[in-house]
């Protein structure tokens, strides 16, 4: 039973640990941006390409982005979420939509990386979009990290988009796009920190398209960002700056501040998973002593049953049901304890961290499954020396 609390507790104060540590980070994952204004969309692409094929490019994803708003029923927002945002006299709230619509080849990857079939964002007859539905900000005034749904929506609901004239201030109706899947991993590029009222949505370039067919007035609006990590990104940085593109991207190389958080983090996964391999390796240590120990004691009473008749196969029966209720009760005491627990370092971390409780199914299964496996190796392997002792030797002991 102590040995369940120790890891399961252990394991759940390194893994809120890990997420704490994460919803602190805005650090960029890609070495280097490329970013043209929408205006030189033909030019932006081209440049793109030539750029994507130097050498020590290891990973790119090419995205257009643009700004919509759109208007979201109240009661599908998120209490905390209400004093961020512009509330509507039509009982609606204005939500930012940041589109991002990627290349076919980063629409692929994106998909198989969030387990999406990606011809669903390819259907020729709807408008398909993945909504990243969270919201990872610093509470300025609770002092609190905040990590929550953007808005509570559903697939197969159709999020309304809305172009804002910026010299007019009037907000003209563009079109709808439908939520083919939900998720909470961003493509590379994007910032870790969402600030309340804004929804991030992935959509294909054709797509993109479709909405700005009618709205081309509009395009100037956009941006073309090249995200991409090198084996040397001070010498890809080089060689684009060497390149003779029509237009000069603005370039922006973050390897030296990425490198950095991935070293902080790197440092943290190490102590994180060190601590756990410890910890269970001392809980497997003393669930063996105790049971070995425990079954050495019981010799003479071994041997009695043995004396009037007890079978081989009787005591190996004995045996397993002795390893089934060993495991039954420990469990029965130990999950109890340790959910107790971890709720309460729960509570403990939301003085700073605010977040959703979940319970760490993977934890627990291997918690049940370890328990059984553990106990009935020891007892197979306590078992088989008892067997070699000599029955009237056995009968003599006295145990103290």
């Amino acid at each position: 039973m102590i040995s369940i609390v120790l890891f399961l507790s252990v394991s759940y104060f390194t893994k809120t640990m890990q997420e704490s540590f994460s919803m602190t980070q805005d650090g960029p994952d890609y070495d280097m941006s490329v970013l043209f204004n929408g205006h030189y969309g033909s030019e932006a692409k081209q440049a793109f390409e030539k750029i994507t094929e130097l050498d020590g490019v290891t990973e790119r994803i090419i995205m257009q982005d643009f700004t919509f708003v759109s208007q979201i029923d109240e009661a599908k927002v998120p209490d905390s979420v209400r004093n961020y945002v512009i509330h509507s006299e039509n009982g609606k709230i204005k939500f930012q939509v940041i589109l991002h619509a990627l290349d076919q080849s980063s629409l692929q990857a994106y998909a198989e990386q969030i387990g999406v079939n990606d011809d669903l964002l390819n259907q020729e007859n709807k408008l398909p979009a993945i909504v990243i539905n969270k919201n990872n900000y610093q509470d300025i005034e609770k002092k609190q990290y905040v990590k929550e749904k953007a808005v509570n929506v559903e697939v197969g609901d159709l999020l309304d988009l809305q172009y804002e004239d910026l010299d007019t201030g009037k907000i003209k109706d563009v079109n709808k796009v439908e939520i083919v899947a939900l998720t909470d991993k961003q493509p590379m590029g994007l910032r870790k920190m969402i600030s309340p009222g804004e929804i991030h949505v992935v959509v294909s370039e054709d797509t993109l398209n479709k909405l700005l067919a009618e709205h081309q007035n509009i395009i100037d609006e956009s941006y073309y960002y090249l995200y991409l990590n090198s084996k040397d990104p001070i010498k890809t940085e080089e060689q684009v700056d060497e390149m003779n593109l029509s237009i000069q991207p603005s370039i922006y190389n973050v390897y030296h501040s990425r490198i950095q958080d991935e070293q902080m983090s790197r440092i943290i996964q190490v102590f994180v998973y060190g601590f756990v391999l410890l910890i269970s390796a001392v809980s497997v240590a003393n669930i063996f002593n105790t049971i070995s120990t425990s079954i050495a004691l019981r010799k003479r009473e071994f041997a009695m049953l043995k004396s009037v008749g007890m079978t081989p196969k009787g005591f190996n029966k004995m045996l397993n049901y002795e390893s089934i209720f060993y495991g039954m009760k420990a469990l029965l005491y130990g999950l109890p304890i340790s959910l107790v627990i971890m709720y309460l370092m729960y509570r403990s971390f939301s003085n700073s961290f605010a977040y959703r409780f979940n319970l760490p199914w993977v934890s627990l299964l291997v918690t049940v499954l370890g328990v059984f496996i553990i106990v009935g190796v020891t007892m197979l392997y306590s078992s088989s020396k008892v067997k070699k002792e000599n029955i009237i030797d056995d009968l003599k002991q006295e145990n103290i």
